[in-house]
């Protein structure tokens, strides 16, 4: 028989350390038990020492407490009760009392479910109104998520027969009359006694489904027992994960629990300013509790915060593996707010989200959830297809459900709804369902639909109102950012024609971040075509550039011929000009400019140096277009593509979309044929001095190790680099004779030449094979379509990839016995060994051009600034050079072996390096995970070409994006390549008879070339000038370690042959 305890007993078990409570007549020691309360310690500390029966029926059933049964102590004897024993109390119905005047009207005349919450807020005490009522902080997101409602229309369609309609679905098993279940809410004893039982018995009986709540008033095994068939449950992780394990494992056994919600949009309680202020006007109430408690002198938490204390704030995405060992139920994560998340969640193997922001009851101000379901449906529709998507907050009418399953959720939760029709019980509970089912029903026919699940969808309904529609420039930029486009920047010139595309940039910033193109603004469209060669000839992965319409088109300049010459992928989109006038469309002519940049054709600006151009004309196939140009920019050969598109295309609204990318790849390269693999082989084997001759090869990284391989299998045959671009063929292998423009003596003695991939691998005029030999000629594009005067005289030509091509060689050479024999004759090792001799006395003349200067005052030279270069930076260098005159001697002196760590233009624009090497070091740093991370880049530029690319935009970027490279200016007073133009034809005439003055090619006086740079990175650059060695080996190391710091270097290197010379007046 249990202990009978007099109140005077109890009362001395009021602290924190010793703490007992009276709850229905039973005694029960709390002391270990407060700090485990779901509901915090505080309110256990309250009523230490205390009856404390009235304020645990208000939220808990009676069977609740049986869970610290083995806490009782005893039993409370009645006798010893006296008058003032629940004295602190001065208004017991000021808080948890309902109003006891108004009175409930019939169940029949509550028509729609917004009656429900207006009964409630008439009927509940203030403490139950504000709990239920009540969201975060004011309260911005709750009310949002009903008002966004008003900017979704609907879009009817007629005639359809909807004389009958069907609502059914099925929701992991679980059968649905209409695809609503009820959201879970905790405490619903604040509205009904039963709390949520009548809620259990009220959706079995009305075919849907009630979601559990972690903190319900009663126990889940008493709620379940109730449950005819199915309900899904809401699980709060315990930071006691043991506790969390028992329920799940409980909710698994059941077999009525279909499905688990974990909920994670509320890792701590946010502030419930209505439920805060009740509670501080419950405890005004209360006799203060003795000081050593621990609620002294605190601020008491609201119901909802108390009741949340347990929640663990360190759930994480690695959780689910967890919860995956301890059911074998369909997990799905409620909470969803980000695009980005949704896509976690697939990713990781949830079975499904539900996008909710917890009613207005988590972050304030967190978009509405629908606008959410939106976003996903818009930027991630491929969700939609691979897990089911749930979502609740704000629903309240049938039509409101329809909304959603067009934006393609499953099923759609109602909370606070559900919540307030327990107040007529389980009837309520019902006739809310039959309210919801009958609005579901009559929205269906009103807009053409007969079966929800399966003629729901985005045509049904406008949502231009919510600012999130789809325009042709959202699907333009997902277009480029799929993972088979490969483009990562966007380099951009933006004008009048781009409204849309400025919008999709700054929805891709806001919403898609992580998941578009950077964009690089560049305010020269010469730059930015360079900046994305640069870019591309590193990565090997097409970029994009936007212009504005003809005059940017016009301002790409020699950039395009650059692009196209050296084989870079590149799309570069223009907008036109408006092709409406009165507003017929969005996008329409609203500016003088419009009529005057109406060009008849714009595409042929640039269409002889493109593989492809095009014109979009509607968004509905804008991913298509942008596909189908990337495909002629990757296939060889490759180059720059062009696409337009009117401001109106631009500005159209349309339904998202997907394409499979993947089918859109580029053309795969081609081989040799088979006899022609074997005729070459054959050549090169038995040649006496094989030649191969290289120019664009490297721009594939993979052809350098193939060529290698072809060398070291054919002894004595030697590689030359004709100036293509990228490195061709390691210049310390002893097959290479480094670099050779035009001419070169080995051309006239070789009996076999293979020209791979080399646009001009001798000029005839000046140097021209001899007429005996063999000559094969493998290119990707052998015919060079696009030059109207080309020619190799070959016995053989092929259309084929280096890289490929070098390996069946290769491995034609090696598997062939009678070749293996031969090549292994000492007639051929001899060849190697003389090689190997030839090779090393060139580095040694190599050496000797670049000797350090006896007087360190002396002028400077190209070789020795080449070799000096070299020996002072880093051994991974990348070089990016545009010498011009000076290419042989820098280039030998350089003598780079990595591909892709040196590049040169490749083709005949000037001023390509400022911003390519800028692409070139964005690139390296991209790789490399973020800013200064990458490779050390250094530009050499020759001071002609270097005005030529607009270095005040160059440096103006370098600053902006932090991108700090080392300049090296070749000085040389002005151009010197159109005096060599000059000599090679008229070597004896006018001309060569006068100064640079005189023909009009000099730069004197001299531009400050590293002030330019300076001022245009606002000071923030290191400048110096070197006129001499001693200089040079003083001013260089600083050059490098800011650069090293994050700070660009210019360095203007004073070269003597021009600088000797008198150069300041006319002879003439």
């Amino acid at each position: 028989m249990a202990r009978k305890i007099s109140t005077n007993e109890i009362s001395q078990h009021s602290c924190e350390d010793d703490i007992w409570i009276v709850v229905n007549g039973k005694v029960y020691n709390v002391t270990e038990f407060a700090s485990e309360h779901p509901g915090g310690a505080e309110i256990i500390y309250q009523f230490g020492g205390r009856d404390a029966s009235k304020v645990y029926n208000s939220t808990h059933s009676p069977s609740l407490i049986n869970d610290i049964s083995d806490r009782l102590v005893g039993e409370l004897d009645t006798s010893t009760i006296p008058e003032d024993w629940n004295k602190e109390e001065k208004s017991p119905k000021s808080a948890t009392s309902a109003n006891q005047v108004y009175q409930k009207p019939p169940l029949q005349d509550i028509i729609n479910l917004d009656d429900f919450e207006q009964v409630a807020m008439n009927t509940l005490s203030p403490k139950s109104w504000a709990y239920s009522s009540g969201a975060a902080n004011d309260n911005f997101t709750r009310d949002a998520n009903r008002k966004i409602f008003r900017d979704i229309w609907f879009r009817p369609a007629i005639m359809r027969n909807v004389s009958q309609v069907v609502t059914r679905s099925n929701l992991f098993g679980c059968d649905l009359d209409i695809p609503v279940y009820v959201s879970p809410v905790g405490a619903a004893m604040m509205v009904c006694e039963e709390g949520e039982l009548p809620l259990a018995r009220g959706t079995g009986a009305s075919g849907i489904a009630q979601c559990i709540s972690t903190p319900a008033s009663y126990p889940l095994s008493e709620i379940l027992h109730v449950t005819p068939k199915q309900a899904f449950y809401q699980l709060y992780i315990n930071k006691d994960r043991p506790k969390t394990e028992a329920l799940v494992r409980q909710a698994t056994d059941s077999g009525k629990v279909k499905a688990i919600f974990v909920t994670a949009d509320l890792p701590v309680m946010s502030k419930r300013e209505a439920d805060e202020r009740l509670k501080a006007e419950e405890n005004a109430a209360m006799v203060n509790v003795t000081q050593d408690t621990k609620s002294a002198g605190k601020k008491s938490a609201g119901f909802a915060k108390s009741n949340s204390s347990f929640i663990d704030s360190t759930l994480n995405w690695n959780d689910l593996k967890w919860l995956r060992s301890i059911t074998r139920l369909p997990i799905l994560v409620k909470g969803i707010q980000r695009v980005e998340d949704a896509r976690i969640a697939m990713q990781v193997g949830f079975d499904g989200i539900i996008v909710s922001n917890h009613g207005g009851r988590a972050a304030d101000t967190a978009p509405p959830a629908i606008l959410i379901l939106l976003e996903i449906h818009r930027y991630c529709p491929e969700i939609f297809g691979k897990m089911k998507v749930l979502v609740d907050g704000g629903f309240r009418r049938g039509s409101d459900v329809v909304k959603a399953i067009c934006l393609g959720a499953s099923a759609v939760g109602l909370g606070r709804s559900f919540h307030y029709s327990i107040n007529y019980g389980q009837q309520g509970v019902e006739h809310a369902v039959n309210i919801l089912k009958e609005e579901i029903e009559t929205a269906m026919q009103l807009v053409g639909m007969t079966d929800l699940m399966r003629d729901a969808g985005p045509t049904y309904i406008n949502t231009s109102g919510s600012n999130m529609s789809y325009t042709a420039s959202r699907a333009f930029f997902e277009a480029l950012w799929d993972e088979q486009a490969g483009v990562s920047h966007v380099f951009v010139n933006l004008g009048s024609d781009h409204p849309a595309i400025m919008e999709a940039i700054v929805y891709s910033k806001t919403h898609k971040k992580g998941q578009c193109p950077e964009i690089v603004t560049c305010p020269h469209e010469m730059v930015a075509l360079s900046m994305a060669d640069g870019f591309a000839r590193l990565t090997g992965k097409p970029q994009a550039v936007i212009v504005h319409v003809d005059v940017g088109t016009q301002a790409l300049g020699c950039a395009v011929h650059n692009a196209s010459a050296a084989y870079c992928p590149v799309l570069i989109f223009a907008g036109l000009s408006p092709y409406t006038i009165d507003d017929e469309l969005r996008g329409s002519r609203t500016e003088y400019v419009h009529w005057l940049q109406d060009a008849k054709d714009q595409r042929q600006i640039v269409s002889q140096y493109c593989r492809y151009t095009g014109e979009i004309r509607t968004g509905r196939n804008i991913k298509q277009m942008v596909n189908r140009a990337l495909q002629f920019a990757t296939s060889d050969p490759p180059g720059p593509v062009y696409l337009t598109a009117g401001r109106e295309v631009l500005e159209e609204e349309i339904e998202p979309y997907q394409i499979d990318q993947s089918q859109w790849v580029a053309v795969a390269p081609a081989s040799l044929p088979q006899e022609g693999v074997k005729s070459v082989a054959e050549l090169l084997v038995f040649a006496k001095n094989p030649l191969v001759i290289v120019g664009h090869t490297g721009r594939k990284h993979t052809a350098l190790p193939e060529l290698v391989k072809l060398a070291d299998a054919v002894p004595g045959l030697r590689v030359l680099d004709c100036l293509g671009s990228d490195v061709c063929f390691p210049f310390s292998h002893r097959a290479s004779l480094g670099l050779g423009i035009g001419t070169h003596e080995a051309i006239p003695k070789a009996d076999v030449i293979l020209v791979v991939h080399a646009a001009v691998p001798w000029i005839p005029v000046l140097c021209r094979p001899s007429a005996d030999a063999k000559i094969v000629h493998i290119d990707i594009d052998p015919l060079k379509e696009n030059l109207s005067l080309f020619y190799i005289l070959s016995q053989q030509t092929f259309r084929a990839d280096a890289t490929i091509a070098s390996k069946q060689l290769h491995t034609e050479i090696t598997s062939n016995n009678v070749f293996s024999r031969i090549l292994a004759s000492g007639e051929y090792t001899q060849r190697g060994a003389a090689l190997e001799k030839a090779h090393e006395e060139r580095l040694a003349a190599l050496a000797a051009a670049a000797a350090t200067p006896e007087d360190m005052k002396a002028p400077l030279n190209s070789h020795y600034l080449g070799r000096f270069l070299r020996e002072c930076l880093p051994s991974d260098t990348i070089w990016c050079l545009e010498t011009v005159t000076n290419a042989m001697p820098i280039t030998n002196q350089l003598q780079v072996d990595t591909p892709g760590h040196l590049v040169n233009c490749g083709a005949g624009g000037l001023g390509w390096s400022g911003g390519a090497t800028l692409g070139v070091k964005k690139a390296t740093d991209y790789l490399a995970g973020g800013t200064n991370k990458g490779k050390f880049v250094c530009e050499i530029v020759g001071d002609g070409t270097y005005m030529f690319g607009s270095p005040a935009t160059v440096y103006w970027i370098a600053r902006r994006y932090e991108l700090a490279t080392l300049t090296i200016v070749l000085s040389n007073k002005g151009w010197n390549a159109p005096r060599n133009s000059l000599e090679l034809v008229h070597p004896n005439g006018l001309g060569s008879k006068v100064n640079n003055v005189d023909l009009n090619i000099s730069f004197t006086p001299t531009p400050d070339f590293p002030g330019i740079a300076k001022a245009a990175a606002g000071n923030h650059a290191w400048a110096g000038v070197a006129a001499n060695a001693e200089q040079l080996g003083c001013l260089l190391p600083q050059a490098i370690e800011s650069v090293k710091n994050g700070i660009l270097a210019v360095l203007e290197v004073r070269l003597g042959t021009s600088w000797q010379a008198s150069e300041t007046e006319s002879r003439l």
